[in-house]
């Protein structure tokens, strides 16, 4: 019963979005098809889970109301047609990054992939020389995603691979401009591959592949309203769209495939245990795509952990605190629930009541759904850097709910704050790439 009502209520919002926003591809169809779909993957139980409480249900379904709610606000404060709000001369300085047909913007992807690109050589370099060839870092997966978690590697120089993740939002901004995927758009995102590769984490390669496709079809949305977009083969989109999806997926087997070279899960149906042996469906796929609300559901029985105010949500900041000895380490792993199968990561809400309890627990996600909408509009009206920015990292956490609080990482956080301090500066050099006088003036 529980899975029919997900269907319904699940395929009533996406097209309640669609109405909304004119286009499938929104933050209320992203935030309900994937809890949806994480719902539906854990009651089929082809690992033989423990049944959800009914306090989960109720949380799940009052927080998803939440995120709904703050995304109506807006519309019952706005007129929902757009184009009775867009003018023509309000300030678009994203189109104007391309008054030289993007070859400013291409020389600034590049850069920032050589730099991805060259750290990812260097911690290669470092892994070798320790452990004495490829085939012995591969061996060592686990030891070695444990020793960089633990700060054990020494000599990685620490927060350049956030340069990545900027020249990734550029890629997908060119990508997008041109209409169509471009391995030069693409680049700063086999930068992040091969980084994280080296580090043995899913992550990372996760955050780039969502940064990249969101801010893609986001800047894509705000041509179209524009009539700036030149018609795109559906067919070609379809093909590259997969092409990308097999290399990110390719990637993730890669890693899966020296972390957790026997894929066999003691609890997992005689049908899951068939997959074993293959690449994109197997017992540890299932329980990655599917466990999350398990754990969400077995803390909320417990409430027994301890953390400090916002250490969570804040993790890069405590740890910024840390270095310094103003506080003790916050521990990066989360404690682990067992399923029949242990696991440790329960979706945000989880990390949103630990750090703020109940209160927090509804009210984020209504300032979520309040703000992501908010900034939806603003880039489409103005289409300012900064709007895009801000649009992308929020539709980030969105993307990101059903499994963690992604501003737990790192490089969600860092490479936020490094975008919004550099697009000013960005545009003024790209302006000042353009006007350099040629040699034949």
């Amino acid at each position: 019963m529980s899975i029919l009502i997900t269907i319904v209520s699940c395929t009533a919002i996406i097209l309640l979005s669609k109405y909304l926003f004119n286009k499938w591809f929104n933050h209320l169809s992203i935030y309900f098809l994937s809890w949806s779909a994480m719902l539906i993957l854990y009651e089929v139980k082809l690992i033989r889970y423990v049944d959800l409480s009914e306090k989960l249900f109720i949380v799940v379904s009052a927080t998803s109301l939440f995120f709904l709610l703050g995304v109506l606000t807006y519309f019952a404060k706005n007129d929902k047609d757009i184009n009775n709000r867009y003018t023509p001369e309000r300030d678009n300085n994203s189109i104007k990054l391309f008054d030289d047909k993007g070859k400013s913007v291409l020389i600034f992807i590049v850069l920032c992939s050589l730099v991805g690109i060259l750290d990812g050589l260097y911690q290669w370099k470092l892994l070798i020389d320790k452990f004495g060839g490829i085939l012995q870092v591969l061996i060592q997966a686990n030891d070695i995603r444990e020793m960089r978690l633990r700060g054990e590697i020494k000599g990685i120089i620490p927060y350049l691979f956030v340069v990545s993740y900027v020249g990734i939002f550029f890629g997908a901004i060119f990508s997008a401009y041109k209409n169509r995927f471009t391995l030069i758009g693409f680049l700063p995102l086999l930068a992040v591959i091969f980084k994280e590769i080296a580090n043995f984490s899913r992550a990372g390669i996760l955050l780039g592949f969502f940064e990249y496709f969101i801010v893609f079809f986001l800047f894509r949305n705000f041509l179209s309203h524009r009539n700036l977009k030149s018609k795109m083969s559906r067919g070609n989109l379809i093909v590259v769209s997969g092409l990308i999806i097999f290399i990110f997926l390719f990637s993730l087997v890669f890693i899966k495939s020296f972390r957790n070279p026997v894929d066999q899960l003691k609890a997992s149906s005689t049908s899951l245990n068939e997959y074993k042996s293959n690449l994109l469906i197997s017992p540890t796929v299932y329980l990655y795509t599917s466990s999350h609300i398990g754990v969400l559901n077995r803390y909320l029985e417990n409430e027994s952990e301890k953390t400090m105010w916002g250490e969570n949500t804040f993790l890069p900041i405590y740890n910024l605190l840390a270095k310094f000895e103003f506080i003790p380490k916050p521990n990066f792993f989360q404690k682990g629930y067992f399923l029949p199968q242990w696991t440790n990561t329960g979706t945000y809400l989880r990390e949103i009541h630990a750090d703020f309890g109940y209160l927090g627990m509804f009210i984020i996600p209504y300032l979520l759904g309040l703000m992501t909408t908010i900034y939806w509009f603003k880039w489409i009206e103005t289409g300012k850097l900064t709007s895009l920015i801000i649009l992308t990292y929020l539709f980030l956490i969105v993307s990101f709910s059903f499994f963690v609080m992604i501003t737990r990482l790192a490089s969600w956080f860092l490479s936020f704050m490094l975008l919004i301090i550099l697009a000013p500066f960005i545009q003024n050099s790209i302006y000042s790439l353009r006007n350099i006088p040629s040699k034949n003036e």
